[in-house]
């Protein structure tokens, strides 16, 4: 990874990348650009995450081994990333993608499974629903922390497993709008300032999600 990784962008190192080191709440700290396209990268790396993954216009990365609290952040940049890192994609934004690694998940109609994994027909319809930014925004807020605390399997580490328990409140387009309003503004604050204040943004955003999850049926994040 050393060899393969520079601080600064050139032809030959094109992709940003970045470790879960990088990553911090709503925006990666720093990046790296990794090298890609030549003889052995990605070509030669070892268990590497099929390409489409990468390529979705937004996805959400987060910290693998984040201690207490979890750090989730926002990718339009389709960045790279290592296994100290989970990435997080729409399966809408995954439609037709067919390989052995999604097989594993779920399963279009015409793909044998013998009814034991879910339909990606189904997957892909519910993911329709959400904006990743609102998806963000409940990852990243209390009413997450409380439930992963009470349901991770470890101090340190969150594995996929544990996200994809996260209940995630569904509701209508207009009701994930203030939540994505407030994700923006996070968003647009630290990208103009790394160390800029959201406390406030923050609270209003958890008082948002908290009260999306009383009386609402909700649907796991996997």
């Amino acid at each position: 990874l050393e060899d393969l990784v520079r601080e600064e962008q050139d032809d030959e190192h094109s992709k940003a990348f970045v470790e879960g080191k990088h990553l911090d709440r709503w925006l990666p700290c720093d990046t790296r650009w990794i090298e890609w396209g030549t003889e052995r990268a990605p070509g030669l790396f070892r268990r590497k995450t099929f390409p489409e993954l990468y390529g979705v216009g937004e996805k959400i990365i987060a910290q693998r081994s984040p201690g207490p609290d979890p750090k989730a952040c926002y990718d339009d940049a389709r960045m790279r990333y290592d296994a100290s890192s989970i990435g997080f994609a729409l399966w809408s934004d995954l439609a037709g993608v067919r390989n052995r690694s999604i097989k594993k998940q779920a399963r279009y109609r015409d793909e044998n499974d013998g009814g034991a994994l879910p339909k990606r027909e189904a997957l892909e319809a519910a993911s329709r629903r959400f904006s990743i930014k609102y998806l963000l925004g409940v990852m990243n807020s209390s009413s997450a922390l409380d439930f992963l605390r009470a349901h991770r399997r470890s101090n340190i580490h969150l594995y996929p497993d544990d996200w994809k328990a996260l209940p995630v409140p569904d509701v209508p387009p207009a009701a994930q709008r203030p939540v994505v309003a407030l994700v923006d503004a996070i968003l647009a604050a630290r990208r103009a300032d790394a160390s800029a204040c959201v406390a406030a943004a923050e609270r209003d955003l958890d008082e948002i999600i908290a009260g999306l999850y009383e009386g609402r049926t909700t649907q796991r994040i996997s």
